[in-house]
């Protein structure tokens, strides 16, 4: 073991720290993280400074780097032919991983073969297009090993589903984890998109929340998200229904709302009939660059019409959907609603 500067902090906030430094790379990687208790311990280079920790010292065991896999597809790259490609990223989901495709082409089979070398993937799937309508549908082909339902864990929350029935974004974590560190105690959250349970699922495990209610319009998707409940042994703070989320809990006053879904503007009225004013509801979907103020205004029109006075509290880019065309991820608060409604 060597001795090497550090930062030590909480193993509830650890995942966050990591991404931060890792981000702002100070994190001395020629040495393993470890743990101590209930703290984790987190190597930094020489002579940095992060505000809010003390630098201290203490022993941890060298790493010895393997080479990229980048490393190696960048040198194959070049050879690549107008039929072949070679993929410069991919999605990890459990034992598998997802390639997106590249107009049309094929990725190189000695591509494949570095990447099952480093990855130890059990099958590659090749994303050939975007998910299909409003029951969110993936379109994967199998290109090596045998389609089967992954196990993938992500901040904490375990998540079983067959990539090729089901949809699941990893560009989305960072939303998704927020979730882990709101203060929800006591109120009753309402997932209307809910899919196998990417929002329900961390918000009932960490954030107090007394129930999350959910709505799921696909059935595969629905089965999924049952298994990821008892999976996540979440049965007593997560209930769940098989339908369309505008014909589904109709009495419910939600103190938070999600609305995880491209379309989430045409279903408004919806997530507004089931809040009361202070209820937050966050919205997910598309805008293309420059247009988000618009439809900001738009949002706040439309609830206007409908007796409903919204502020727009927080609005974010989660990541780049296409050219030009953003996801956003736009947070409302219900100042006033209609007599009777509330």
């Amino acid at each position: 073991m060597t001795e090497r500067p550090m930062i030590a902090v909480l193993k509830e906030g650890a995942n966050e720290l990591i991404s931060r430094l890792l981000r702002r790379n100070v994190i001395d990687k020629r040495y393993h993280i470890r743990r101590s208790g209930d703290t984790i311990l987190i190597p930094v280079k020489d002579n940095v400074s992060i505000d809010g920790f003390e630098i201290g010292i203490d022993n941890f065991w060298n790493r010895e780097l393997a080479d990229s896999p980048h490393y190696y597809l960048r040198k194959i790259r070049l050879k690549a032919t107008s039929k072949y490609f070679v993929p410069r990223k991919w999605i990890r989901l459990g034992d598998s991983i997802v390639i997106k495709s590249n107009n049309g082409k094929m990725p190189s089979k000695r591509a494949l073969k570095l990447l099952l070398k480093f990855t130890g993937a059990k099958a590659i799937y090749l994303d050939i297009s975007r998910v299909r309508g409003v029951e969110r549908v993936p379109a994967l082909h199998l290109i090596h090993g045998k389609s089967h339902e992954v196990l993938h864990r992500e901040n904490g929350v375990l998540f079983k589903f067959d990539p090729q029935k089901v949809m699941f974004s990893p560009g989305n974590v960072n939303v998704r984890g927020i979730l882990r560190n709101r203060n929800l105690e006591g109120k009753a959250v309402l997932d209307m998109f809910s899919g196998i349970g990417y929002f329900a699922l961390p918000c009932a495990k960490y954030s107090g929340a007394k129930v999350v209610y959910c709505s799921e319009i696909n059935p595969v998707s629905y089965r999924y998200l049952l298994r990821n409940i008892s999976l996540n042994g979440l049965e007593s703070r997560i209930k769940a229904v098989n339908s369309d989320c505008r014909n589904s809990w109709d009495s419910l006053k939600a103190d938070l709302i999600i609305m995880g879904h491209f379309s989430s503007m045409d279903f408004l009225s919806s997530a507004l009939f089931r809040s009361h004013e202070g209820t937050e509801i966050v919205m997910h979907l598309l805008a293309p660059t420059g247009e988000i103020d618009q439809i900001h205004r738009e949002i706040t029109a439309r609830a206007r019409h409908m007796g409903y006075i919204l502020d727009v509290s927080d609005s974010k880019v989660v990541k780049s959907y296409s050219p030009h065309n953003w996801h956003y991820q736009v947070t409302l608060k219900v100042f006033r609603c209609p007599e009777g409604k509330a």
